[in-house]
């Protein structure tokens, strides 16, 4: 069993959880992950993931902007990390692209801890995917992030970002 994780980390201090964006391969198959480590001693609840794609380029379609919820609503338990599949909310989001597509993706996580809500984001990273199947997962760097524009949509966009 090949197992092969390129990990895409947040990088948010002081944050109850720990959100990682990865593609695993394994015997094969391919699958866009995220990951949502319990950083401390209580219980989180998870309500969702919104998902934003920027940038979207798909044949015969090229959008500037996509966003999808993917309802999650779990309890992590202390220390304990949560793995979901993305790349289904992805195809949704690009509007079911029939052969490759790229994207700028982001991520924000929203959780409660005794009845308080928060937020944590994944930093944005490009993405390239095959109908439901992740090819390339890269980490932008800021100056990428501020020339795309990323930054400045998904303050102004109305998830909630």
């Amino acid at each position: 069993m090949l197992k092969w994780w390129r990990e895409l980390n947040s990088k948010h201090s002081g944050s109850c959880i720990s959100s990682t964006l990865a593609i695993e391969k394994n015997d094969g198959w391919s699958s866009l992950n995220l990951s949502i480590a319990n950083k401390i001693s209580k219980e989180i609840w998870i309500e969702e993931g919104v998902i934003h794609l920027h940038d979207l380029e798909a044949d015969p379609l090229t959008l500037a902007l996509a966003d999808d919820v993917h309802v999650i609503r779990q309890l992590i338990a202390p220390r304990e990390t949560l793995v979901l599949g993305l790349a289904r909310t992805i195809y949704r989001a690009a509007r079911n692209p029939q052969g490759t597509y790229t994207c700028t993706l982001a991520v924000k996580v929203r959780y409660s801890i005794d009845g308080a809500w928060s937020e944590e984001s994944v930093l944005p990273c490009r993405l390239q995917m095959r109908v439901l199947i992740p090819v390339e997962l890269r980490r932008l760097k800021k100056k990428d992030r501020l020339v795309s524009g990323l930054e400045r949509s998904i303050h102004a966009s109305g998830s909630g970002w």
